[in-house]
């Protein structure tokens, strides 16, 4: 990447993760080589509304600790306003569509569910944040191996 603590989002190292609770999709640096929309960065600005991510600490049924991230192009002030989670686990990364009442993982042909069966259901709960201009909820929800999604859980 061509600028400071810019990551593809499918490979962010954990260490990051831990030390930026607030991601943004770097839309407006797309051009710039070695980027591209895949592109995040940390969020510096403090507006939940635009399209980003938070950092969210997850554990599965088996007691694995992970970390992810959650959001989307609606931005992370609510549950209501989140699409995606990618799931930093074991050395890969993982990705999963969110929707009312489903998390389905993005590759079929490889399944988190297949791979760690013991994993589900598991728990995604959002860090805390003080950055944004206005405050936002903590996010907690859990999936389970088929995709079924319980917020607050």
């Amino acid at each position: 990447m061509a600028r400071r603590n810019r990551y593809d989002i499918a490979a962010v190292p954990v260490a990051a993760l831990g030390r930026f609770p607030a991601w943004l999709i770097a839309y407006d640096e797309e051009a710039e080589k070695g980027q591209s929309e895949g592109t995040i960065k940390p969020n510096e600005v403090g507006d939940a509304h635009l399209p980003g991510f938070r950092v969210a600490d997850v554990r599965g049924a088996d007691g694995t600790t992970a970390l992810a991230l959650v959001g989307g192009d609606l931005g992370v002030a609510s549950m209501e306003d989140l699409d995606e989670v990618w799931l930093y686990l074991g050395g890969r990364s993982w990705c999963f569509s969110l929707g009312a009442e489903t998390c389905t993982q993005d590759d079929p042909g490889d399944l988190l569910s297949r791979v760690r069966p013991s994993f589900f259901p598991f728990t995604v709960a959002t860090r805390p944040v003080d950055l944004y201009e206005q405050p936002v909820d903590r996010i907690v929800f859990s999936v389970g191996a088929g995709g079924e999604l319980t917020p607050g859980a």
